[in-house]
């Protein structure tokens, strides 16, 4: 995990049990998964660079093509920019961990390959269902749509 502000650090340890957890629920234990805590700038970059677009946004996913270690299977880099969680919070009216969760969560699960975009609504009630279930967050206190 990197963090990206020494004020975040105490961040870390939620995100890394959360996706022990959902590493558990999928039956992916053992992968590995790098997760960035950044600041917008940070992210903002990586969106240009890789996806084209000149603009900060909330989560980013980078499945991997190749294992970091021999024989632990990397599943791909999670990026998060932290600024743009505290701003949806404060919007969806819930907390900032709650929020980091649902990031997380919909992170890992695009580098699980699931794509909202096309799937029919299959990766938002899979969200839905591990958040509640691994974070013990609940979608529905939140009061900013998602998706």
């Amino acid at each position: 995990m990197v963090v990206g502000h020494r004020a975040w650090r105490g961040m870390a340890p939620r995100c890394k049990r959360l996706l022990d957890r959902l590493l558990r629920a999928t039956g992916r234990q053992g992968s590995g998964i790098t997760l960035l805590l950044a600041p917008d700038r940070d992210v903002r970059r990586l969106n240009r660079t890789f996806r084209g677009k000149n603009r900060s946004t909330d989560v980013l996913s980078f499945p991997a093509r190749a294992d970091l270690e021999p024989g632990r299977f990397h599943l791909g880099d999670i990026a998060v920019s932290v600024p743009q969680a505290r701003r949806q919070a404060r919007r969806a009216a819930w907390s900032l961990e709650e929020e980091l969760s649902l990031l997380v969560t919909h992170g890992f699960l695009h580098l699980l390959g699931y794509e909202h975009e096309v799937d029919d609504g299959e990766m938002r009630r899979l969200e839905r269902r591990l958040l509640a279930r691994v974070a013990r967050v609940s979608l529905d206190r939140r009061r900013l749509s998602w998706g």
